[in-house]
């Protein structure tokens, strides 16, 4: 009984809890404060804009991501309602552009421009004759029966402005000059108009993976296409959505592209080549778990001798032998996967060093990455059985601040001779100092970089360095545990079914370039073009997908 009212009351406090939303502070100064010390931020900035009375902090943290409060202020206290993490200044403010721009309305919605523009002319009639990446191109037949289309731009809040006019002698001279439509699309929106019930086409606009086309019904609303126009199978549409009117169609369009929704039509990832994707991925997790089980079954995996890494216990005992230390650096990105990795193979070296009792000196320029390495040494030397031996002062936090942590890196390798260096993860510019000053002291240095402009830095100044995947099979390469060498020899399986199957791919395009198709197999049509365009290469496919293919040779 007890346990079940213990129950009932902690559900409870945590519903209150929940429904109270978040913290609450008394003013703003109150709330930067406090946000300040509880976030690590480097400053803040209020938006100037509000959103259903609810303002906008964005705050930069020290670890260079950003953290955007949605606060609500009621009599000058302010109620954080959320908090929304991102991983960089600039992904933080292209979505408060998006909520910016959601409240403000365009000064120039489509169906003001296109009137304004029929009065302005003096136009007898406006039609589309195809779209641009700003937007429809509309033109107007004056009464002289001269045609002046406008090319647009958008204004990304939903409406167009006009950048040029150009001038035409009828509307087949303009269609056939900016007319973008093909074959394939005419005989496409003659079927979808009439699948529509008789809808015209209103409005498009052309992207750079879509087409999109804005159909007017007869009853006056409209539906929005988002489709691929350029597929085997003709025009692919991928989603469409209702809307009242054409400026909802383009204030959709802006708004979609602004928030990169409209790149997840639905089924777009998969509608062309979904299967190979799935196949692959399906194909790649089968050798991996095929390898892992392998190895905890006992069968002998085979990696390949890497030398920086076989020379791990030759530096720790000659950093013993000359009771200097061994210095390890894990770059200065932040807590990624690229550190984690350094980290990872710095454990080991720590491992190595405990055994015995050489002093070590892990310098981190990161706050995160200082929490995790100071952990990570501290149960190295427990496991090893020997806790008293770990010196929290051996895991330094330097600074984030790239020359000053080379400098302060330099300055260590200096006055303790550190007579081994391991320098893995993401570097840049400091490179250069921190194996040459190693150099200096004549520590054996194994080194490791993704950044391939400093590799050839490291190659210059270093004993041993890890090239490409090295650095990160270094892991399963030190622990031999069953699932990292099963994954890493899964992932070698994969690369090497990757490479045949470009090198068959390359084989098969090659052949089907050079080989010259059968002249009785065309059509006198077919064989004109394919003479005119000096065409060489067969068709291995249906014969609806070559007609396709000479239908767009023709264009």
């Amino acid at each position: 009984m007890r346990r079940l009212l213990f129950l009932a009351t902690a559900t409870a406090l945590l519903a209150l809890t929940v429904g109270c939303g978040g913290p609450r502070f008394a003013d703003e100064a109150a709330y930067l404060s406090a946000r300040q010390t509880a976030l690590v931020a480097k400053n803040s900035e209020k938006q100037e804009f509000t959103r259903d009375d609810v303002s906008f902090y964005l705050w930069n943290l020290e670890s260079r991501q950003a953290i955007v409060d949605r606060v609500e202020v009621v009599g000058g206290a302010i109620h954080v309602i959320e908090s929304l993490p991102f991983s960089d200044e600039g992904s933080a403010r292209a979505w408060l552009l998006t909520e910016e721009r959601a409240d403000r309305g365009t000064q120039h919605p489509v169906s003001i421009v296109r009137s304004n523009r029929t009065t302005e002319l003096g136009a007898t009639s406006s039609s589309m004759v195809g779209s641009s990446p700003g937007g429809p191109l509309y033109a107007y037949t004056l009464p002289s029966n001269v045609v002046v289309v406008d090319i647009p731009a958008s204004d990304a809040l939903g409406g167009i402005t006009i950048t040029e006019s150009r001038e035409f002698a009828n509307l087949i001279q303009a269609q056939g000059e900016l007319g973008n439509w093909t074959d394939n699309h005419l005989e496409w929106i003659q079927q979808r108009s009439e699948a529509l019930g008789g809808a015209t086409l209103d409005w498009a606009r052309t992207l750079t993976e879509f087409q999109l086309y804005g159909w007017k019904l007869p009853d006056g609303t409209y539906t929005l296409d988002i489709a691929d126009p350029d597929t085997p199978e003709g025009v692919l549409v991928f989603r469409s959505e209702a809307f009242g009117s054409v400026d909802e169609v383009s204030a959709y369009a802006d708004r979609a592209l602004l928030d990169d929704s409209i790149r997840w039509a639905g089924g777009l990832q998969f509608s062309k080549s979904g299967w190979m994707l799935i196949g692959t991925v399906l194909l790649v997790g089968a050798f991996i778990i095929f390898n892992i089980l392998r190895a905890k079954k006992g069968k002998t995996l085979t990696i390949r001798r890497i030398a920086g890494l076989d020379q791990i216990d030759e530096a720790i005992g000659r950093a013993t032998e000359t009771a200097r230390p061994v210095l390890m650096v894990p770059g200065i990105g932040v807590l990624d996967g690229i550190s984690v990795q350094a980290l990872t193979v710095f454990g080991s070296v720590i491992r190595s060093a405990a055994r015995f009792a050489t002093p070590i000196r892990l310098l981190t320029a990161n706050p995160a990455v200082f929490g995790v390495a100071q952990e990570i040494a501290r149960d190295v030397y427990l496991s090893e059985g020997v806790p008293e031996q770990f010196d929290p002062d051996s895991v330094r936090f330097v600074s984030d601040r790239q020359f000053a942590f080379a400098s302060g890196v330099a300055g260590i390798i200096q006055r303790e001779r550190v007579a081994a260096a391991f320098f893995m993860g993401e570097f840049f510019a400091e490179s250069m100092i921190f194996a040459e000053n190693a150099n200096i002291v004549g520590a054996i240095q194994v080194a490791a970089s993704t950044q391939t402009t400093q590799t050839p830095f490291f190659i210059a100044a270093c004993d041993y360095v890890l090239l490409g995947d090295e650095f990160y099979a270094a892991s399963a390469y030190l622990g031999r545990q069953p699932v990292l060498l099963g994954s890493l020899i899964g992932v070698d399986w994969s690369k090497m079914l990757f490479m045949a199957f470009i090198l068959g791919a390359v084989v098969i395009h090659s052949y089907n370039q050079i080989r010259p198709v059968d002249p009785n197999s065309l059509t006198i049509e077919e064989r004109t073009l394919y003479e005119a365009n000096d065409q060489k290469y067969i068709d291995w496919r249906t014969d609806t997908w070559f007609l396709k293919l000479t239908r767009e040779k023709r264009q």
